[in-house]
C-alpha cells in the first residue's frame, strides 16, 4: 500500500468499519465499475468504469482490509470475503483486523474459584466476561489458523470507554502500521 493508504483518517476509519457492506454486497461494489464499463462498451461511462476498475485492482494504490468482530459469524464473513476476492476478482486480502477483542482477566483457576461464589452478582458478571473472552480467543485462533499466515491478522483491544479520544486512536492506529 502507498503511504497515503496507510495513513488513518480517524473519522473515516470509524465510520467505514461500521457501515461496511456484507460480503456479497462488497464484492458487487468492487465489480460494479467494470460491469458498467462492459455494459457501456464505449464513451465516458466505459472510460470512467475502466479507470475506476484499474484503480481498485492496482496494488500500489488500493488495499483491501476486512474488519471483523471476534465472533463466529463475523469470522466466517472475513474468511468468505478473502476467498471470494481471490476466486472471483483475483485480488488478495491485505489484512484482517479483529476488532474489540476483550482481555482475558482471569486464569482458569480463578474462573473455577468463582463457581463457589454462586449467588454473587459480581462473580456472575466476571464468569460471563471470562466465557465471552474465551469464546473470542477461540474465534481468533480459528481465524489465524484459517488464514494460515497468508494474510496478516491484527487484533485491536476492546476499549472500555463511552467515547474514543485522540490518545485511543493513536494507540489503535499504532497497531495497524
Amino acid at each position: 500500500m502507498s503511504d497515503n493508504a496507510s495513513r488513518i483518517e480517524p473519522r473515516a476509519a470509524r465510520d467505514s468499519s461500521r457501515s461496511a457492506p456484507a460480503t456479497g454486497h462488497g464484492l458487487a461494489l468492487l465489480q460494479a465499475p467494470l460491469t458498467f464499463a462492459d455494459a457501456a462498451r464505449v464513451g465516458p461511462i466505459n472510460r470512467q468504469g475502466r479507470t475506476i476498475h484499474q484503480m481498485l485492482t492496482d496494488r500500489t494504490r488500493t488495499g483491501i482490509v476486512a474488519v471483523a468482530a471476534p465472533e463466529e459469524l463475523a469470522v466466517n464473513e472475513a474468511l468468505a470475503i478473502r476467498d471470494a476476492l481471490r476466486d472471483d476478482l483475483g485480488l488478495p486480502l491485505d489484512r484482517v483486523v479483529l476488532n474489540a477483542v476483550l482481555p482475558d482477566r482471569l486464569t482458569g483457576a480463578e474462573a473455577t474459584a468463582l463457581q463457589a461464589a454462586e449467588g454473587s452478582r459480581a462473580a456472575r458478571v466476571a464468569r460471563h466476561h471470562h466465557r465471552r473472552a474465551k469464546a473470542q480467543r477461540a474465534q481468533a485462533a480459528r481465524l489465524r489458523t484459517a488464514l494460515g499466515g497468508e494474510v496478516p491478522l491484527t487484533t485491536l483491544p476492546y476499549l472500555f470507554r463511552s467515547a474514543i479520544g485522540p490518545d485511543d486512536l493513536q494507540q489503535l492506529s499504532g497497531r495497524l502500521r
